[in-house]
C-alpha cells in the first residue's frame, strides 16, 4: 500500500474495539504505526480522526496521540523511521491539537500560562496540556516553544496568572534557567511538566511537579489552585 491520496478504511478502524476501553489506546497506537511505515498519511489522518470523535478528549490524548508521538520518537531514534516521517507524525497531532484549540473559547476561570523555557523545542505535548485545561474551563494561554523566561515574568506581571507551567523534554532545560524560575516562583505558583520534570526537579526549582500525564496533569493543576485560594488570607475554613 502507498500514500497514494485514498487510503485504506480496513487497514484504518477495522476491527478496533472501542468499547476496550483498557486496550484499545495500544491497538490504535499500533494501528498508526503500520499506517506510517506504508505511508498511508490518508489513513492515519483518518483514524486520528475516528479516536478524537469516539473517545473522551483526555483519554484520547493519553492514550493514544501522546504514547503514538513517544513511541515515534523513539523509532526515529533507533533509525526505523525517516525525519520525513518523524516530521509528518507529529505534524498530524499537531495540526488536530491546533484544530481543537481554535474551537473552544473560555472567557471565565482560572488562568495558566503554559510554556517551554528557552532551548525546548518539544512543544506538542504543552499544547495537548493547554487544549485539555480549556476544555475544563481554564483560561490557558500557550506561548509555544523557546520562550524567554523575562517576557514570560513580565506577562504574569500584568495577567496575575492562577499558575505558570514549564514544559520540558529534559531536566537540563529547567536546571539552566533555575534562578530565572526560582525568582518566577516568588510571585507566582510556578509548576514544572514533560518527561524533563520531575519532583527532584520540581524542589529545586521552588516549583510544582504535575506528573507524566496530561490529564492527571490539569487535575494537579485545579489542586494548585484550590490549595492557593484556601490559603489566602479571609478564606473559610
Amino acid at each position: 500500500m502507498q500514500g497514494n491520496g485514498r487510503g485504506d478504511d480496513t487497514v484504518a478502524d477495522d476491527g478496533i474495539d472501542w468499547d476496550d476501553h483498557a486496550g484499545r489506546g495500544l491497538e490504535i497506537v499500533t494501528r498508526l504505526h503500520a499506517l506510517l511505515d506504508v505511508d498511508d498519511t490518508p489513513s492515519a489522518g483518518r483514524l486520528v480522526d475516528e479516536v478524537l470523535s469516539r473517545m473522551e478528549l483526555a483519554d484520547a490524548v493519553s492514550s493514544v496521540l501522546m504514547p503514538f508521538l513517544r513511541h515515534v520518537g523513539a523509532r526515529w531514534e533507533s533509525g526505523q523511521l525517516s525525519v520525513a516521517q518523524e516530521h509528518w507524525a507529529s505534524q498530524l497531532v499537531r495540526n488536530r491539537l491546533a484544530g481543537l484549540w481554535d474551537r473552544v473559547s473560555v472567557t471565565d476561570g482560572p488562568v495558566a500560562l503554559v510554556a517551554c523555557p528557552p532551548g525546548e523545542r518539544h512543544d506538542i505535548a504543552p499544547l495537548a496540556f493547554c487544549v485539555l485545561l480549556a476544555h475544563a474551563g481554564w483560561q490557558a494561554r500557550f506561548y509555544g516553544a523557546d520562550t524567554p523566561l523575562p517576557d514570560l515574568a513580565a506577562v504574569a506581571a500584568r495577567v496575575r496568572p492562577d499558575v505558570v507551567v514549564l514544559a520540558a523534554s529534559r531536566r537540563s532545560a529547567f536546571l539552566a534557567r533555575a534562578q530565572e524560575v526560582r525568582r518566577l516562583a516568588l510571585d507566582h505558583t510556578v509548576a514544572i511538566a514533560g518527561s524533563g520534570a520531575s519532583a527532584q526537579v520540581a524542589a529545586e526549582l521552588d516549583a510544582h511537579w504535575l506528573g507524566h500525564d496530561v490529564a492527571d496533569g490539569v487535575a494537579e493543576a485545579s489542586r494548585l489552585v484550590r490549595r492557593a485560594d484556601a490559603a489566602r488570607p479571609g478564606a473559610a475554613s
